[in-house]
């Protein structure tokens, strides 16, 4: 678990994406998560997979920032 990564406990359903939009917080700034699903039983959904969704964004943060870090000088 990335201490520096927070997730704000507010999901909700996007239409026009059919995807599920949820926040996190990196080093203060909001970053936005989406997974594509296609709208049935949403809430059901996040209470089963809630904890492998945010392991697997936290993943993805981690590697983005990885790869969009300045450079050491």
């Amino acid at each position: 678990m990335n201490q520096a990564i927070q997730f704000v406990d507010r999901y909700r359903y996007i239409v026009d994406r059919k995807a599920i939009q949820f926040e996190a917080i990196v080093s203060g700034l909001i970053v936005y998560c989406f997974i594509k699903h296609n709208g049935d039983q949403v809430e059901e959904y996040l209470n089963q997979n809630k904890f492998d969704l945010e392991e697997q964004a936290t993943e993805l943060i981690e590697n983005c920032l990885l790869y969009t870090s300045p450079s050491p000088r």
